[in-house]
C-alpha cells in the first residue's frame, strides 16, 4: 500500500530518521526507515559542486574550454579540484587544477589546448575540513577537429638577452588582428614553475620578479578554434 513521508527527525546534521503513515489506515500506522546519512563536518554539511559548463554531452566548437562550476553556499570548503581524463574512471587522469579560491562560482581554462575529436570526462571534488573528497557529478563532452590555429606572434620587448632596469618590466610582442587574446607565459630559470596570463592587449606587465634572476617569456595567439602555436622564448635578466 502507498505510504506518504510524514516527516523527516533530524537527530543532528549528520543523521535523519524518515518516519512515513500509511494515509488508508483507520489508525496511525507508523514505521521508521533507516537513517540518512550526510557528509558533515561539525554541524554544516559538505556538499559537492554544480558543474556548470562544458554541458553534458556536448560537442564543443574550441579546444581550449573555459571549465566553471559553482560551489554554492558551502563555506566549510578548502579546497576543489578539477580532474578531466578520457574514461569515466578518471584513469589516467589528462588535466588536474586544484583552487583554494572558493568563490560561489569560478571558471578555469588550461593554458594548452585539448585533443582535437576527442572525448572527454570531467569533474570536481572539495574537501571540507579532514573530510573525504565529496565528488560532483561526472559529465562529458567532445572537441572539435579540422579546425587550425593561429601562427605565433613576434616578441618585440625586452630583447633577447637584455637586462631590465629593475624587478618588473612590460613584455610587447607584434598584434595580430585575427587574435581574440593572447596566452602569455613566463618562468624564471632553474624554476619548473610557469606562470600565465591571458591578456586581449598585445602588452602585459610583470612585477615582482627576483634580483639577479634570468627569466624567459613567449607568447601565443588565441582564437576562437584554440591556442596558437609557441613563439619564439625570449630571456632577459634583473639587474
Amino acid at each position: 500500500m502507498l505510504k506518504r513521508i510524514k516527516s523527516v527527525i533530524l537527530l543532528n546534521a549528520a543523521l535523519a530518521f524518515i518516519i512515513a503513515f500509511n494515509a488508508n489506515a483507520a489508525e496511525a500506522d507508523m514505521e521508521i526507515y533507516l537513517p540518512l546519512v550526510m557528509n558533515t563536518v561539525g554541524e554544516e554539511t559538505c556538499r559537492p559542486a554544480t558543474l556548470i559548463k562544458p554541458a553534458n554531452n556536448s560537442s564543443l566548437s574550441t579546444l581550449a574550454p573555459f571549465f566553471q562550476w559553482d560551489r554554492g553556499t558551502n563555506s566549510l570548503a578548502t579546497k576543489l579540484v578539477l580532474q578531466v581524463a578520457n574514461n569515466d574512471s578518471f584513469s589516467p587522469l589528462r588535466h588536474t587544477y586544484t583552487t583554494t579560491s572558493l568563490f560561489w562560482r569560478d571558471e578555469y581554462r588550461f593554458p594548452w589546448n585539448l585533443d582535437q575529436g576527442a572525448n572527454y570526462f570531467w569533474r570536481t571534488y572539495v574537501e571540507c575540513g579532514s573530510s573525504d573528497r565529496i565528488y560532483s557529478q561526472v559529465w562529458s563532452f567532445t572537441t572539435p577537429s579540422g579546425g587550425s590555429v593561429l601562427p605565433a606572434p613576434s616578441l618585440l620587448s625586452p630583447t633577447d638577452g637584455s637586462t631590465i632596469a629593475g624587478t618588473s618590466t612590460m613584455l610587447e610582442w607584434t598584434p595580430m588582428s585575427s587574435a581574440n587574446e593572447y596566452l602569455v607565459r613566463w618562468s624564471k630559470e632553474g624554476s619548473t614553475s610557469v606562470r600565465n596570463t591571458w591578456t586581449s592587449d598585445s602588452h602585459y606587465s610583470i612585477a615582482g620578479l627576483n634580483s639577479g634572476s634570468v627569466y624567459k617569456w613567449w607568447v601565443s595567439a588565441v582564437s576562437d578554434y584554440g591556442v596558437g602555436g609557441n613563439s619564439d622564448s625570449w630571456s632577459f635578466s634583473t639587474p
